[in-house]
C-alpha cells in the first residue's frame, strides 16, 4: 500500500503511492529499487494494482506517484497512466508529484491542475536534454520541477539555460546513495542553488548531499516560494470628487 514519508525517508512528499507496480524499464544502474527487488523478490510483471488505485489519504498531502518505476516509460500503457491521472484529478485536495526521465511524454496526457510534473537530470548523456524539455513543456500542471538526483556529473548546459530556468519552479538536489558511491562536490550544489536564486526557483537539498553542519540547507517547496514572490494586489485608487 501507500507508504508514509517523513524524516529519514523522502522528505519532499507526505506519501509515496504506487498504483502501477513492476520492474522499471529504464533499469538505471544507480536505482535503489535494484536492491529492494532482490531483497524482497518483488514481482517484475507490470500491472495495475486495483486496490492501491483506490487509495487516498485521510488528510490532504503531497503524494509522490509511482516512486518505484517511471510511469512515463514506453512499457506503461497510456490507458494505465490515464487511470492514475483520473484518480489524481478527482482528489483536488491533494498534490500529486510525478517524476520521469521522459518529460516529453507529459504532453501525451492531460495532466491535472493539482499535479507537479518533474524530470530527472543526473548529468549523464541520457538526461542532458531533460532540463530544456521540462522548461518548454506546455501543461496545466501547477508546478514544473527538476530532480538533480543522483548528481553523477555536473550538467554545464543547465546553468546557461535561462529559458528553462524561467519556466521551472523547483529543483531537488541529491547524491548517489549506493554504498561506496562518490560524493558529488559541494560546488555542484552551490552552482545549481546560485542559478535557482537568480530565477526565484525553490530548492530542496536532500539530506544525502554532504553539506557543512552549520550551513543553511535549503529545503523549500515551490508553492511557498510562489507565495513569497506573488505580485501584490494594487491598492485601489480613490476617485476624485468633482
Amino acid at each position: 500500500m501507500a507508504s508514509k514519508q517523513g524524516k529519514g525517508r523522502i522528505g519532499w512528499c507526505d506519501w509515496t503511492w504506487s498504483p502501477i507496480k513492476g520492474r522499471c524499464g529504464f533499469f538505471c544502474e544507480y536505482c535503489y529499487m535494484h536492491s529492494i527487488n532482490k531483497r524482497f523478490s518483488l514481482d517484475p510483471m507490470l500491472r495495475v494494482d486495483e486496490k492501491e488505485l483506490r487509495w487516498c489519504p485521510r488528510q490532504p498531502g503531497k503524494i509522490f506517484v509511482c516512486s518505484q518505476l517511471d510511469i512515463m516509460h514506453d512499457d506503461i500503457p497510456d490507458v494505465w497512466v490515464d487511470r492514475v491521472l483520473n484518480v489524481a484529478e478527482s482528489h483536488p485536495q491533494n498534490t500529486y508529484q510525478f517524476l520521469t526521465k521522459k518529460p516529453c511524454m507529459y504532453s501525451a496526457h492531460d495532466m491535472p491542475a493539482n499535479s507537479w510534473v518533474g524530470t530527472s537530470v543526473d548529468g549523464l548523456a541520457f538526461t542532458r536534454t531533460n532540463f530544456m524539455d521540462i522548461g518548454t513543456l506546455e501543461t496545466k500542471a501547477a508546478i514544473k520541477f527538476v530532480s538533480f538526483e543522483p548528481l553523477i556529473a555536473f550538467p554545464e548546459e543547465v546553468v546557461f539555460n535561462p529559458i528553462a530556468w524561467e519556466a521551472v519552479d523547483w529543483i531537488i538536489i541529491g547524491a548517489d546513495s549506493r554504498l561506496g558511491a562518490d560524493d558529488p562536490p559541494r560546488e555542484w550544489a552551490e552552482r545549481l542553488i546560485e542559478s535557482a536564486r537568480r530565477y526565484d526557483v525553490a530548492v530542496w537539498l536532500k539530506d544525502n548531499y554532504l553539506w557543512p553542519v552549520n550551513d543553511y540547507r535549503p529545503q523549500e517547496f515551490p508553492d511557498e516560494i510562489k507565495v513569497i514572490r506573488a505580485p501584490r494586489e494594487p491598492e485601489p485608487v480613490p476617485c476624485e470628487r468633482m
